[in-house]
This record gives structure tokens, sequence and C-alpha cells, in this order.
């Protein structure tokens, strides 16, 4: 018995109970080890409020900051580190 059909023996079977064990295993995996400018590239939304050009945030945007950035890799537990 896979780890899987044990867990839904315990819970029970049900509709959609697959589906509900996939998207929690989905959820528990790491993200990918993104550079500093792809995690913004990928996530950082820009506020009407606070910029020119609101929506999706774009490195391409900023092209001097991507080395500056891409400096910043190496994690601490109060941050990120940049040499």
């Amino acid at each position: 018995m896979n780890g899987l059909d044990r867990i839904l023996t315990e819970v029970g079977r049900f509709d959609g109970d697959l589906e509900i064990v996939q998207a929690s295993r989905d959820g528990l995996a790491p993200e990918p080890a993104l550079l500093v400018s792809e995690w913004a590239d990928r996530h950082r939304v820009l506020g009407s409020r606070d910029s020119a050009e609101p929506g999706p945030y774009r490195t391409a945007r900023t092209p001097y900051l991507r080395e500056v950035w891409t400096r910043c890799r190496r994690r601490t537990r109060r941050g990120a580190w940049c040499s």
C-alpha cells in the first residue's frame, strides 16, 4: 500500500479525494530556486498608487538592477546575502 492509498484509507474515500490529495502534495512541493530578478518577474506586481506603470513587474524595464539582484542569491535567516 503506497502513501496515497494509506491516507485515503484512513480518512475514507469520497468524490474528489484524489484531486484534494494531489493538490496538497503540489502545495508542499518546494518552489524552484530562482534568482531575485526571476522571482520579481514572476511574482511582483506594481500598484497603480505606487507606480507610473502598474501591473506585472518586468526586469527588462530596469536592466541595471538585474546584476545587482543576481548577486543577491544566498539566503540567510535574516534575508538575502549579496556579494
